[in-house]
């Protein structure tokens, strides 16, 4: 049993060939099984680490992204799948504790010794990857944001058209969409391959695109600068587990509906402090929170309101009395104001009062 390229394989296969045992065989083993190489997918928003801290009977995550949401407490655990080479792990914790990340048992984080744990702390960013069947490595970000931007990736939804390869668009989003409007067979180009990062790849149009690997990347079954098909209204997934290697994966399906990042918190504020936060969900960023003067404060996010007509402000209720509202101030901040019917400032007013900060695409 060998593991071949795609063009040695079709001559096994050709009009006329009646192919082996050993054929079948081969064909098998060149191409990724989804339960035997263990590659995770999909997203759990609610991760719920183990309250005794340790490693046997820690919460174990089965998904790719992953968001720790609720805790028991500081030092309580999770544990990681057991470590595949085709595995890339993304856990963000949105709580206020620290938490303890343990491999798979009998496995190694490198950094640590066997079955030793890494903490991840409140709001940071771990990526995970497997480079051989027991040992995974571990970079570590303050935020989603800053995970992407270091691989050169965004977090976001773009739509793309194919084109020649040689003025073929690069995919720079998470998530991206080949839009229906072309007509014919196109190509679009992946970035150089950096070690931890991953594309998901939607072809929603009616005809096959070649997506193209630059001159330094190489596929698992196409050698340098070589290509793989995306069928018509079918989806793929790319992994980059070594610098200049691309791992193809076909037939993940991205949920494209979402096609905005998000800030989801409840605000409190007293005397003369500045807001506190509690994030429910967060795909945005850290905001950080200050306050101005009576009843004016400001959530601070480098970068991140570029477009005011892109930025969606939801605030709830204040108490009786007071009204409250969003207003985007500028490329890096929003404001929040909160007054009585006199129009005069006033603080101890937010008491787990709902914002909700939509950036779209």
């Amino acid at each position: 049993m060998t593991q071949l390229s795609r063009s040695a394989l079709k001559l096994f296969f050709e009009t006329g060939d009646i192919p082996t045992e050993s054929n079948f065989a081969d064909l098998i083993d060149s191409t990724p099984n989804f339960v035997s190489d263990n590659v995770l997918t999909g997203f759990d928003s609610n991760v719920a680490p183990d309250a005794g801290g340790i490693q046997s009977t820690a919460y174990q995550i089965t998904a790719a992204f992953n968001q720790i949401n609720s805790s028991s407490g500081d030092n309580s655990a999770i544990k990681l799948p057991t470590a595949n080479k085709a595995s890339v792990v993304y856990i963000q914790s949105l709580t206020n504790f620290t938490t303890l990340v343990y491999p798979f048992l009998g496995e190694t984080i490198l950094g640590a010794s066997t079955n030793a744990p890494f903490t991840i702390h409140n709001y940071e960013v771990m990526v995970l990857t497997a480079d051989d069947d027991s040992t995974w490595s571990m970079l570590r970000y303050n935020s989603l944001v800053e995970a992407f931007s270091y691989t050169g990736i965004a977090s976001g939804i773009v739509d793309v058209t194919p084109s020649d390869q040689s003025t073929a668009v690069v995919l720079q989003a998470l998530f991206n969409n080949i839009d229906e409007s072309h007509s014919t067979t196109g190509a679009v180009k992946l970035p150089p391959a950096t070690n931890g990062v991953v594309l998901y790849l939607a072809n929603d149009g009616d005809y096959p695109s070649n997506v193209w690997c630059p001159n330094d990347a190489i596929f698992t079954h196409s050698g340098t600068d070589g290509f793989v098909p995306i069928l018509s209204k079918s989806n793929a997934i790319f992994m980059c587990l070594k610098d200049g290697r691309w791992t193809y994966y076909p037939g993940f399906t991205a949920n494209s509906s979402v096609n905005y990042k998000e800030y989801v918190a409840k605000l409190s504020q007293s005397g003369t402090a500045a807001p506190t936060a509690v994030i429910v969900s967060n795909s945005l960023g850290v905001i950080t929170w200050t306050r101005n003067t009576a009843g004016a404060y400001q959530g601070t996010l480098t970068g991140a309101f570029t477009d005011q007509d892109k930025v969606v402000l939801i605030m709830g209720s204040t108490r009786d009395g007071y009204a409250s509202f969003l207003e985007w101030n500028n490329a890096d901040s929003i404001g929040i104001f909160v007054e009585d019917f006199s129009e005069t400032g006033a603080d101890n007013s937010l008491n787990d009062t709902s914002v909700i900060i939509r950036v779209y695409n």
